[in-house]
């Protein structure tokens, strides 16, 4: 059994995206490599475009390639009823200039709920019910944040939010473990008072993607 405590982690965002470099192949391995003729360095941290969709929307990290070759680190295609071989092209957006939050509260999960189709069969006579997954609704993340309009992230999350594109949203664990989203960021300047308390502000990040990236630390 093995427990993880959040005491420690720091949530951030990309502050700038890159123009978008092509890829025109894609393999259904783990990790996931793709062809592509920009300049992508190990390390890179991406933002995923892809005509399969459920590898759309998705954040990775470049790993170690060859030539015009890049591994997506944290990806695993392997699944080929999910991603057809021979499809999936389309492109990676680079993420730097990463702000990160300081006097952080309470970050919590939202959405992600399945959604169901529920029916009955006309033959049944007892008119039994029965429920089969079509999807999962949106997914978020709430942070609240203990105001201080002197802080860097104060207005690097107001601009961000201004622009209304998304970018790439970076949670740091403890142990060195990094979780990586895409989604729109939205930061709200106005303060949250109660008496006796800290002024507080909030942070929600709307995610793209299915799920997130993890990448473990070596």
């Amino acid at each position: 059994m093995a427990l993880k405590f959040p005491d420690g982690s720091v949530v951030g965002f990309a502050s700038t995206l890159s123009a978008a470099i092509p890829f025109t192949a894609i393999t259904n391995t783990n990790p996931a490599k793709i062809t592509h003729s920009g300049a992508v360095v190990d390390g890179d941290i991406l933002a995923i475009q892809s005509s399969w969709s459920g590898l759309n929307n998705r954040a990775s990290v470049a790993g170690g390639g060859e030539g015009n070759g890049t591994e997506l680190l944290g990806i695993d295609t392997t699944d080929t009823d999910l991603f057809r071989p021979g499809g999936g092209a389309g492109s990676i957006l680079i993420a730097s200039g990463f702000v990160d939050f300081s006097q952080q509260g309470e970050l919590t999960s939202s959405g992600g709920e399945p959604q169901t189709y529920t029916g009955k069969w006309l033959e049944d006579p007892l008119g039994q019910e029965f429920q089969v997954p079509i999807g999962q609704t949106a997914r978020q993340y709430a942070l609240t944040l203990d105001y201080d309009a002197t802080l860097p992230w104060f207005d690097a999350a107001k601009a961000i939010t201004r622009k209304r594109k998304p970018t790439v949203i970076r949670i740091q664990l403890p142990d060195g473990d990094i979780v990586y989203e895409y989604g729109y960021v939205h930061f709200n300047p106005g303060l949250n008072m109660n008496s006796g308390n800290p002024i507080k502000n909030a942070v929600n990040f709307y995610l793209l993607g299915s799920e997130g990236t993890l990448i473990e630390k070596v």
